[in-house]
């Protein structure tokens, strides 16, 4: 009497483990290989949709994606990048320089928070915020893609890289 609920139980179980052992294997199929990248190699290239003379790297992932990303930015001294939003958290380590940043729909220069190099800063998705950089500074966001930015006023962004065109 007790041996048929044995059996079903015996059952669920090895089908649940074969299950599970399929999708480990598949998981170790996309697993992350090993990147081990120097200063030296980096080959940064202007930021396309960015003011002229920044500059990006992507060390890792692809930003369009629905995976994981490491990206680097180099801002000439007084960029500023006026409020906007992304969809995901951004996570920004200062890797030289000085950033600024703060939240809002309008860039506050005294309301905002300096960050120097080795800081660290996250910004939740869909939180408005700015930053502006003192001296040549370097950061480098961390996040899960696809990886998007809305301006708060489009417009003047636009306009913005027009200008630093001219």
């Amino acid at each position: 009497m007790h041996s048929l609920p044995i059996k079903y139980l015996l059952c669920t179980f090895l089908t649940t483990s074969l299950i599970a052992f399929n999708l480990y294997a598949l998981d170790e199929k996309k697993a992350s290989k090993e990147l081990a990248i120097s200063a030296s190699e980096i080959q940064w290239k202007d930021a396309p949709g960015m003011p002229k003379g920044i500059q990006i790297v992507i060390l890792n992932g692809d930003l369009k994606k629905a995976e994981p990303y490491t990206m680097r930015l180099k801002f000439p001294d007084g960029t500023v990048i006026p409020p906007h939003w992304h969809t995901n958290d951004e996570e920004t380590t200062i890797i030289s320089g000085t950033l600024h940043t703060g939240l809002g729909d309008t860039v506050d220069k005294a309301k905002s928070k300096e960050l120097p190099a080795g800081s660290y800063s996250l910004v939740p998705g869909k939180a408005h915020h700015y930053v502006w950089s003192s001296g040549e500074t370097i950061i480098q966001n961390n996040g899960m893609g696809p990886r998007d930015t809305h301006f708060v006023d489009p417009a003047a962004w636009k306009e913005m890289i027009k200008k630093s065109q001219e």
